[in-house]
C-alpha cells in the first residue's frame, strides 16, 4: 500500500517538476530583480512609489499597488534616513562666558 500511495505521488509530481517556466512567472521573476536592485540601489531608502517611479523610468508597466505588494512579499521595507537630532540644551546652570567683544545681540530701532 504504501509503495503504491509512493508510485502514485512520483507519477503524478513528475510532470510538473519539468515543466518550462511560463512568459508570466519569468515576466514576475524579472519584476523581482529589478525592484530588488531599485530598492538596494537606494540603500533601504525607497519604498514602493519611488521603486515604481524607477521601474517607470526603466520602461516597465505596473502599477505602485502591485510593487508594493511584491515588496511586501519579498520583505522590503523602506527605512527613512536619520533625522537632524537637537543635541544643544540651553537649560543649565553652567557658567555663561563673558562678551569680551562687546558685540550687540539687540536691534535697537531708530
Amino acid at each position: 500500500m504504501t509503495l503504491l500511495l509512493l508510485l502514485f505521488l512520483a507519477s503524478y509530481l513528475y510532470p510538473f517538476r519539468n515543466k518550462p517556466q511560463s512568459d508570466r512567472e519569468s515576466y514576475r521573476q524579472e519584476i523581482q530583480q529589478k525592484i530588488s536592485k531599485s530598492f538596494h540601489e537606494s540603500f533601504g531608502t525607497y519604498g514602493s512609489p519611488r521603486v515604481h517611479d524607477d521601474l517607470v523610468e526603466w520602461g516597465y508597466i505596473i502599477s505602485q499597488k502591485t510593487v508594493a505588494r511584491i515588496m511586501k512579499e519579498l520583505g522590503f521595507k523602506a527605512t527613512p534616513k536619520e533625522k537632524f537630532v537637537v543635541t544643544t540644551d540651553s537649560n543649565h546652570d553652567l557658567n555663561i562666558y563673558p562678551n569680551h567683544l562687546n558685540r550687540q545681540f539687540s536691534v535697537k530701532r531708530a
